[in-house]
């Protein structure tokens, strides 16, 4: 994997939170001018007050799925970049990296995914500890500093 590579699979990411924003904002103002009736082409029934709380949830959903890419970069790295062959837990896999990077990671930088991590598992994990949450552009820019770091090529 290079490194380009990398930031382009996290900002596709960003990219179908942004065309699924689009698509249900269509379906929300299909549904006002049909009166309520359920759009063609959904399967079962859909209701608006779904699409709305669908809408809500969307950017906690795309943080989870941003973070879920960011980690298998890290395990891609871990494997092919320092050809290590375990998979550690996320906190195990970050600090790691950041130690063995050839570029050392800042500790600012080392933290601020460290909290995108604490963010996405008390998005998962009910009884996680609370943190400050984090918008998906906030999260894309703090793994981002994070990968530059990485060598161009791996």
């Amino acid at each position: 994997m290079t490194q380009q590579e990398a930031h382009h699979r996290l900002r596709r990411v960003r990219d179908e939170l942004l065309a699924a924003r689009y698509a249900l904002g269509r379906a929300e103002a299909k549904w006002d001018v049909e009166a309520g009736k359920a759009a063609a082409g959904f399967r079962g029934e859909v209701t608006v007050d779904e699409i709305r709380r669908t809408a809500e949830s969307l950017d906690r959903t795309f943080v989870m799925r941003l973070f879920a890419e960011f980690e298998g970069i890290l395990l891609d790295y871990w494997e092919h970049g320092l050809g290590r062959s375990t998979e550690p837990k996320a906190a195990d896999l970050i600090n790691g990296i950041a130690a063995s990077c050839p570029l050392p990671i800042s500790d600012d930088h080392r933290d601020n995914v460290h909290h995108v991590r604490r963010y996405r598992n008390n998005l998962v994990h009910p009884r996680a500890d609370r943190v400050d949450p984090l918008t998906v552009d906030e999260c894309l820019t703090r793994l981002g500093k994070y990968l530059a770091y990485f060598p161009q090529n791996w």
